[in-house]
């Protein structure tokens, strides 16, 4: 994935990253405070996408399930109180 000069490279520098995953969506976001690390979260981002193009994931439902029924019971409450 990484090369190990880049390993080294990220051993050195004290960046705060901040991940965010969307699995049922499928999506992610990477995020780095400091603008000068910009060249390691592209590193970063190649070596999470070629993880994930190599490894099938299961999709986390949860989420998807919870607004499936919230949505469902406000179009049904939203029926039941348009006709009363």
């Amino acid at each position: 994935m990484v090369d190990r000069k880049a390993r080294d490279e990220f051993a050195e520098i004290l960046l705060e990253l901040q991940v965010i995953i969307h699995s049922w969506k499928g999506t992610a976001q990477l995020r780095m405070k400091q603008s000068n690390g910009k060249p390691i979260l592209d590193e970063i981002a190649k070596a999470v996408i070629a993880y994930y193009q190599a490894h099938e994931t299961e999709m986390n439902k949860v989420t998807v399930m919870f607004y499936l029924i919230a949505g469902l019971l406000m179009l049904v409450f939203g029926i039941i109180f348009v006709n009363l």
